[in-house]
């Protein structure tokens, strides 16, 4: 079952290869005296992958390797190489075929590493430094009793790169079953990356660029850092955002790479079949393609097919299938005539039902001219015959941050939208219609809705949840700031009020007084949360899915919104609990606490407060964390020397890690056992710190390394006992 449909995006305005080499360079780790080689003492996994030459110039025998360092993980089979061969690629236009003149280099290999046992014989960290500026970091390790430093000598140099996963998605932290974006420390400064986070312990996705290249690599919990590709992660900056697609378990992975080339990536391990050297990239870029960029914010990854959209050099846009299973490359799907033209826009980001077998898009001769299309499959259908605006300046029917459209959990449904953009006959209305074409309800009927009056009218619709196959879960009102919640079950037709704020007690509904920030749906499905204010606050609701009885989780609380949701809620897979930061909307003084409630309890007694701060000066929660146990919550407050780092358990009573006048670097992380926090800390800023391991509860600390800059801690495996 796919999970996607269960997330809300943020509400923030308005609603609604062929050429491979067999020669493989080995990571080498200098440690003063001695080259330590991984992939002669291997461990050798990765990527053969050769990309095909976009028309850039590029010198001979560029051929790109990589490996992984040995945890003593099962990753792969030995000898599955990683080799990114582009030297000297040239493409047949006719067939799309590779050849190379030059793919194996000379100096592939060397003669003069020692080898050594290439499984550490202890838990280690794997940890980012840097020594002269916050964009060029190396990678190291160490063990977790603070021997065995080592420091990787490719790929070296990093700045850490925009990382994302495109599609409509909630509160990033709250469903860490699936794969979502994290932070990495504080977002908005020089030492917060971001990242994708693997569902079931998987690992962290990172994106890095070495002044030349940009490449992608996976880090595992016990330290390993794979490398999938370097180079071809490519987006006009290392702040713009790239996206990856990413299956629901976080197995399997699509990318586009040098803008033009769509891959599959296996992300536990695996290789793909028939690729030699053994590799788990496979590109299914379609054979003789015409289109020059593909879009990787149209990644759409179903049940068993890979949707995306691709330009052409006149920026005219198609539709592509291709099979998870990589059997097949990409193919081209027919869409049907908008307004009795072959539509050449599509809007991205595509839509897609939980199960994931239907998609929707828009498409047409332009942004103007278009309508919903549905796909099942290969074959696309025109839903609405509107052949117009759908969706208003600056947004689609399913914008990433306000969706308008959302398919029902087997897609036999489809909701949408309109905006003022429509003609007058279609504008500002909403409509559930069956994606088989047989039957189109209107919601927005001034049976339901006070209409007519151009300043009371309820002419905005959006934040669409599908609970299930039946039934919708909808805000309404007339502004994205006035809205009330309501529930439309589709195969009667019966519109039901959930909120009732507005002035109205009966049909048709007025105006309510809510604005919503976003939502998301528990893991068993049976409660939806909304973050919604009102009045100068901001609180959780929830909905029961079976009841559909509204409860109030919190009340009078300032819940940050928007910006800093994802950084101040986190819920986690196995665990019940969701964590958030909030103060209370009355105080005089901004006191932030820390707050969890039981989701799967859907009831306000469930509701704690776990730091409950008092005095006159403002306090506030920083980097929130979870432990990978889900019993545990960290955080910060204070900054520079007055930096304190906290773990506080479920049933409450913070403990304080860390000594008063030290300072304590934002990206930290949990060890694989909860039982310890590896963190960067100083005496008062980020350019001296020692890398450090605290045990939580016991707040034993044990420096690991000392003297480094700009300390990023990115995986740590489990102490020592």
């Amino acid at each position: 079952m796919r999970n996607r449909w269960l997330l809300l995006g943020m509400v923030c305005g308005m609603f609604f290869t062929a050429a491979c080499s067999d020669d493989t360079m080995p990571i080498k780790y200098d440690t003063g005296s001695t080259d330590f080689d991984v992939a002669e003492a291997g461990v050798d996994m990765a990527v053969d992958m050769a990309v095909v030459d976009m028309g850039v110039e590029t010198a001979p025998d560029m051929s790109v390797d990589t490996a992984v360092q040995d945890t003593g993980a099962d990753m792969a089979p030995p000898d599955a190489a990683a080799d990114m061969a582009t030297s000297d690629a040239t493409t047949d236009a006719t067939t799309g075929d590779v050849t190379t003149s030059d793919a194996t280099t000379s100096d592939a290999t060397t003669s003069d590493a020692t080898t050594s046992d290439a499984t550490p014989a202890k838990p280690q960290v794997l940890f980012s430094t840097t020594t002269t500026s916050t964009t060029k970091y190396s990678w190291a390790t160490v063990a977790l009793d603070g021997t065995g430093f080592q420091v990787m000598s490719s790929p070296k140099d990093m700045d850490l790169c925009n990382l994302s996963v495109p599609g409509v998605r909630g509160p990033v932290d709250v469903r860490r079953d699936l794969p979502q974006r994290v932070f990495w420390g504080n977002a908005s400064s020089s030492d917060g990356e971001d990242f994708i986070d693997l569902p079931g312990g998987m690992g962290r996705m990172v994106r890095w660029y070495d002044g030349t290249d940009y490449g992608l690599a996976i880090i595992k919990s016990n330290g390993t850092f794979t490398v999938l590709v370097n180079k071809g992660a490519d987006t006009s900056s290392c702040s713009s955002t790239y996206r990856v697609q990413i299956s629901d378990d976080g197995k399997l992975g699509a990318a586009v790479l040098n803008d033009k080339n769509i891959v599959l990536l296996k992300l536990d391990g695996t290789t793909w079949t028939g690729t030699s050297p053994a590799s788990p990239v496979l590109d299914i870029t379609p054979t003789g393609a015409t289109f020059t960029s593909a879009s990787f914010s149209s990644l759409a990854m179903g049940a068993t097919q890979l949707l995306f959209v691709t330009a052409d050099a006149s920026s005219n846009k198609e539709l592509w299938s291709a099979p998870l299973d990589g059997s097949a490359k990409a193919a081209k799907i027919t869409l049907p005539t908008v307004g009795g033209v072959a539509p050449i826009y599509l809007s991205t980001p595509l839509t897609m039902s939980a199960d994931g077998k239907v998609f929707a898009t828009t498409a047409g001769a332009s942004s103007s001219k278009e309508d919903l299309i549905i796909i099942k499959g290969t074959t696309a259908t025109n839903l609405t015959k509107f052949n117009e605006n759908l969706h208003g300046t600056g947004f689609t029917l399913a914008d990433e941050s306000s969706p308008r459209i959302a398919l029902s959990a087997a897609g036999t449904y489809v909701v949408y939208a309109t905006t003022s953009s429509a003609s007058s006959a279609n504008a500002k209305k909403a409509w559930v219609a069956k994606t088989d074409g047989t039957s189109t309800t209107e919601i927005s009927t001034a049976t339901n809705f006070v209409r007519g009056s151009s300043s009371v009218d309820v002419d905005t619709y959006g934040s669409n949840i599908w609970t299930d196959d039946d039934n919708l879960l909808f805000w309404a009102g007339t502004s994205n700031t006035k809205v009330d919640l309501f529930r439309f079950k589709a195969s009667s037709s019966t519109l039901t009020a959930l909120t009732k704020t507005g002035t109205a007690t009966v049909a048709p509904w007025a105006a309510g007084v809510w604005e919503v920030d976003g939502a998301w749906i528990n893991a068993a499905g049976t409660y939806v949360y909304y973050v919604a204010g009102k009045s100068g606050e901001m609180n959780i609701i929830g909905v029961n899915t079976t009841t559909f009885a509204k409860v109030d989780i919190t009340t009078g609380l300032n819940i940050n919104s928007e910006s800093s949701l994802d950084d101040d809620m986190e819920g986690h897979a196995s665990s019940k609990y969701v964590w958030f930061v909030a103060k209370k909307a009355s105080a005089s003084v901004a006191l932030e606490d820390l707050y969890l409630f039981d989701q799967n309890a859907g009831t306000a007694a469930s509701l704690k407060n776990l730091t409950n701060h008092s005095g006159t000066s403002a306090i506030s929660i920083t980097n929130l964390s979870i432990s990978p146990d889900g019993t545990y919550a960290s955080y910060t407050t204070g900054t520079g020397s007055s930096a304190k780092l906290w773990a506080v358990p479920a049933s409450g009573t913070p403990v304080a890690l860390n000594s008063t006048g030290s300072y304590v670097e934002p990206a930290y992380t949990w060890t694989a056992d909860s039982k310890g926090i590896v963190y960067g800390g100083g005496s008062t800023s980020s350019s001296t710190l020692d890398l450090k391991l605290v045990t939580v509860p016991g707040a034993v600390t044990t420096t690991l390394h000392a003297a480094q800059s700009y300390l990023f801690v990115a995986a740590a495996g489990q102490p020592t006992p």
